[in-house]
């Protein structure tokens, strides 16, 4: 229902070609400092699950908050990336100030052996000061299951991990590393499964038809476009907000005659045979 990827390494133009799931909506926020060095959160959300982006998280920070609130079910998710000595003890305490029950899904790069590794780091100290602190904090985690696998060699370790509120984590009815699916990634995906004990889901909502540029008549839509600007009346005593507003309908309207739009079909699913045909291709 809810999909939660760190060190995405891709612009924000990308990911609105390529990270397309129907049902689904995206969020992305791509590195701000030294981009060009990988970074990246992204989250997907059911598009049945009623949610909102949380706007005001640290621009500087691979972090992406969104809140919950469905049916009677509320909660904060936030998808943090921490690279190697970064983590932030204050960061930790002001996911803890948002309101209601946290559920934080990250790569910590945090190394201590209370969660199982075999050594202590300066990100794992954070985390230990975080979970001893009176923050209500615990961790999740498949015991002795290692979530990060070193191409050519035999090393592994724990860095990939949930923390939640404690209420949150009596609600946990179960977690895995998915470590047989990798699919080309030094780090295997975590389940984690909580058991609510209504239903959560909105009712369906058809989402947007998106425009299909590959068949754009884009003479059609310059000259649409170029009669909708000349046939404005705009004085000088119009607000840049009206401006806004005005100049978005024609866009819009040029659009919706010149580009057609894909179909809201249910795609189908792979049949199982080639799915593990790919499994097999990315190893």
């Amino acid at each position: 229902d809810i999909m939660s990827i760190q060190e995405v390494k891709l612009t924000q133009e990308e990911v609105n070609v390529f990270i397309r799931f129907s049902g689904y909506s995206t969020y992305y926020k791509p590195r701000q400092v030294n981009p060009s060095f990988g970074g990246g959160v992204l989250v997907l959300v059911k598009n049945k699950i009623g949610h909102n982006e949380i706007s005001n998280f640290a621009v500087s920070v691979d972090h992406l908050g969104i809140k919950i609130d469905s049916n009677g079910l509320k909660l904060h998710l936030v998808s943090l990336y921490a690279p190697v000595n970064t983590l932030d003890l204050n960061l930790m305490k002001s996911y803890c100030k948002l309101e209601g029950e946290v559920l934080i899904a990250r790569d910590l790069n945090a190394k201590t052996p209370v969660v199982g590794c075999g050594s202590l780091d300066a990100n794992g100290r954070v985390l230990e000061e975080a979970l001893v602190s009176d923050l209500d904090l615990c961790v999740l985690n498949e015991p002795n299951k290692p979530t990060y696998f070193k191409f050519n060699n035999s090393y592994s370790e724990i860095l990939d991990l949930f923390l939640c509120s404690t209420s949150l984590a009596n609600k946990m009815k179960s977690i895995q590393v998915l470590a047989d699916i990798k699919m080309g990634s030094d780090h295997a995906p975590v389940m984690c499964t909580f058991s609510i004990s209504s239903p959560f889901f909105l009712g369906t909502v058809d989402p947007e038809p998106r425009f299909n540029f590959s068949k754009a008549d884009w003479g059609l839509y310059g000259s649409s476009l170029n009669n909708m600007i000349e046939s404005l009346n705009v004085g000088n005593s119009c607000e840049i907000g009206e401006l806004d507003e005005l100049f978005s309908r024609i866009v819009g309207s040029a659009a919706d005659g010149a580009i057609p739009k894909f179909s809201n079909r249910q795609l189908k699913s792979y049949p199982s045979s080639i799915v593990e045909l790919i499994k097999e291709r990315r190893v």
